[in-house]
């Protein structure tokens, strides 16, 4: 294993993108290892034979919100208390109800239901609980995992042009303003401007 931090993940951005920002924002060098497809004797290494797939000198890790978690943990960016850590829980978890239809959506109805109904709904009730939080994070007062993890969603939209997703953020005034403060940071400026440029 390498001492250097590696992340395996497909050419794309999708699963692995909020562990790049985390690792981006801290200064961690690591290996962005991009795959057109698994190779047999990585899957035979990773936990459940899939990526993102993680490791340090620590640690072999599969599961992307597992290697967030573990990440924001040893990075300051998790919770103070058990309740802080839990309402952190609460917003990324959120998030993936929000890619996984995406993901699963394979026709125009899907793909409509998905930026009028599910998308608004969720971003809504983003949008509420960073009013509720402040309007600057959306826990404790400070730049946690919640807010990558919703960042990457946000950022996530910004790139799916062809689906017209910049589109359905546009109402959503504060979580823009929210998204542009962290693409600001200098870290995440930098990632976002030198990362490749994928569809997914």
């Amino acid at each position: 294993m390498s001492l250097k931090p590696t992340l395996y993940y497909l050419d794309a951005r999708a699963r692995a993108e909020t562990i790049r920002f985390i690792l981006k924002l801290k200064g961690v060098k690591f290996n962005d290892v991009r795959l057109k497809e698994i190779p047999a004797d990585l899957k035979a290494r990773t936990s459940f034979g899939q990526v993102p797939f993680y490791e340090d000198k620590d640690i072999s890790l599969s599961q992307s919100l597992s290697i967030e978690s573990y990440l924001s943990e040893i990075h300051g960016l998790a919770g103070y208390t058990t309740v802080e850590r839990a309402l952190i829980s609460q917003f990324v978890h959120a998030t993936q109800d929000v890619y996984n239809p995406y993901f699963r959506a394979n026709d125009e109805a899907s793909n409509t239901k998905f930026r009028d109904e599910i998308a608004p709904k969720f971003l809504t009730r983003f949008q509420q609980h960073l009013k509720a939080a402040g309007g600057e994070h959306f826990v404790g007062g400070r730049l946690t995992h919640a807010d990558i993890s919703v960042f990457a969603l946000l950022d996530y939209f910004h790139q799916q042009t062809h689906n017209n997703l910049p589109e359905v953020l546009a109402p959503f005034t504060l979580l823009e303003s929210f998204y542009n403060k962290i693409a600001s940071i200098p870290e995440i400026a930098e990632h976002l401007q030198t990362r490749p440029k994928t569809r997914l």
